[in-house]
């Protein structure tokens, strides 16, 4: 395997996510057990009230990868305010060629889906464009901070 590009975005964790963090957090609200990472082909810039119900069309989500659902998310232990996935890194392999833009992070499995919860979503520093059998690996993570 060869590396042809490496970028490190800041994410966006937009109103919906953010009342996701306090209600689990602080007010008793149902925690998701389970996240998925998708990705974007529309040349879409991140706002605060994107959500769930609506990113999959305002992002133009990206489908042509080989997993039958968006790719699952899984995090390590939590330390020094950090969760992120790089011991089990999310991979999208091509099976169809495009521009992407950007990755999400949501709690509904189902590529396309409306449902679930919006608790991340990033733009790309420079757009990617992966041929047919190219990977994305991803490594995604949230980090909260005093500061």
């Amino acid at each position: 395997m060869r590396i042809i590009d490496l970028d490190e975005v800041h994410n966006l964790i937009p109103v919906e996510g953010l009342n996701y963090l306090v209600g689990a957090a602080f007010a008793g609200a149902t925690a998701s057990a389970d996240w998925y990472l998708g990705i974007y082909a529309g040349n879409y810039t991140p706002t605060s009230d994107v959500s769930a119900s609506n990113v999959a069309t305002l992002a133009s989500e990206f489908t042509g990868y080989s997993a039958a659902t968006r790719v699952h998310w899984t995090p390590g232990a939590v330390a020094a305010g950090l969760a992120d996935n790089s011991a089990a890194k999310a991979s999208f392999t091509f099976t169809a060629a495009s521009t992407l833009y950007g990755a999400f992070l949501v709690s509904a499995a189902a590529k396309g889906a409306t449902t679930g919860r919006l608790g991340s979503i990033a733009r790309f520093t420079t757009p990617k464009q992966p041929a047919i059998g190219d990977v994305l690996t991803v490594v995604a993570g949230i980090a909260i901070t005093s500061d």
